[in-house]
């Protein structure tokens, strides 16, 4: 049986995390263990663990990110666009050509426009590591993907720095274009 590489994260996060959770306080939600699973990835293993809140923050579809790229490279082209030099001159045409580039990658997806790209999750926790360290977690920020994966744990608001990563030809667009996203 062949597996699906996107459906990796979903099923480490079914299979693994019960055995992270032993002893914990409460029953999760597949969302909250993924939770779990990026802080044991990024920490160290979540031995227990409590959240105390745990809420729906945002949800943003695939044209709600690429509205978003569209408008950091137009603020990037009309920024550029005002310094003389041939290097900001070049950045600006770079930004340029991803914008056009985006436009096209909207037409290639178009039917899947209204898909939910990621969800943000608004939480507060506190927990044990396996060492016996203690950790606390208050008013956090986490993007889980449709596809299982969590990224962007931030305490900011700032969750949607980098996401467009995840728009199916995005990353591919920037890299042919040789261009780093500030946001």
């Amino acid at each position: 049986m062949r597996l699906n590489n996107k459906l990796i994260p979903v099923l480490f996060a079914m299979v693994i995390c019960p055995m992270f959770l032993a002893g914990c306080d409460e029953t999760l939600t597949p969302e909250q263990e993924t939770v779990v699973s990026y802080i044991s990835g990024t920490s160290g293993k979540v031995a227990r663990i409590s959240f105390s809140t745990f809420e729906l923050a945002d949800s943003t579809t695939v044209a709600e990110e690429l509205d978003r790229r569209k408008a950091l490279f137009s603020t990037k082209v009309k920024v550029e666009s005002g310094y003389k030099s041939e290097r900001h001159r070049q950045s600006a045409a770079q930004a340029e050509a991803i914008l056009a580039g985006i436009e096209t990658l909207r037409q290639d997806i178009s039917s899947s426009l209204d898909d939910v790209l990621y969800r943000t999750w608004k939480f507060s926790c506190k927990g044990k590591f396996e060492d016996g360290g203690e950790f606390e977690c208050r008013d956090m920020y986490i993007n889980i993907t449709r596809d299982g994966v969590a990224c962007n744990l931030k305490n900011d608001g700032r969750y949607h720095n980098g996401m467009g990563r995840f728009i199916p030809g995005y990353s591919e667009l920037l890299e042919k274009n040789r261009i780093t996203e500030d946001e």
